[in-house]
């Protein structure tokens, strides 16, 4: 199934995963249910089924908790905010992704990839100031990191800010670099 999710093939993933979670509901393996959760709940999201694909994160999210996989916990909330955010509830989506944060940030590990997501979602509310101010934080973690196509992405998205704002020369000027 990991390999159809990775070549795109979401269909025919979330059919191997749904099959996996069948075959492990009555097993005692945690990790192996939360794995096959987290794929099918990410091709159901690349799919547009985001009714499913929030149920799965849902209940990973639970299992993730009492594993005490605090990693895991953040990339559950993570992956409800995508859900949140795609669907337009941009305050639900917020909430998940500070909750992420919060994480997150504890384990030193995925605040580039949170933070650009809260900026994203700032944007979407038209809200450019501040998602300027998520991007530039989300652009040092990732400069941090050495994570150099995130970074590109970001200035991306913080052109796209500058843009809408009317800041032409700085727009270019984040285009150019990333």
């Amino acid at each position: 199934a990991d390999s159809l999710y990775m070549q795109g093939d979401y269909t025919q993933a979330s059919r191997y995963y749904k099959k996996s979670l069948a075959e492990l509901a009555n097993q005692n393996n945690a990790a192996g249910l939360i794995s096959a959760l987290n794929g099918a709940a990410n091709s159901a999201y690349f799919q547009g089924n985001y009714d499913e694909a929030l149920d799965y994160y849902q209940r990973s999210l639970v299992l993730e908790r009492s594993q005490r996989d605090q990693l895991g916990v953040a990339n559950a909330f993570r992956g409800i905010g995508n859900v949140h955010r795609s669907r337009g509830d941009y305050a639900a989506a917020l909430e998940s992704y500070f909750n992420a944060l919060q994480i997150s940030e504890v384990l030193k590990t995925n605040t580039g990839l949170i933070l650009a997501s809260i900026g994203l979602t700032r944007s979407l509310q038209n809200d450019n100031a501040a998602a300027l101010d998520y991007y530039g934080k989300a652009l040092e973690r990732f400069k941090l990191d050495g994570n150099q196509i995130d970074s590109s992405r970001v200035l991306s998205l913080i052109g796209n800010s500058h843009y809408i704002l009317g800041n032409l020369d700085l727009a270019i000027d984040s285009y150019q670099k990333g």
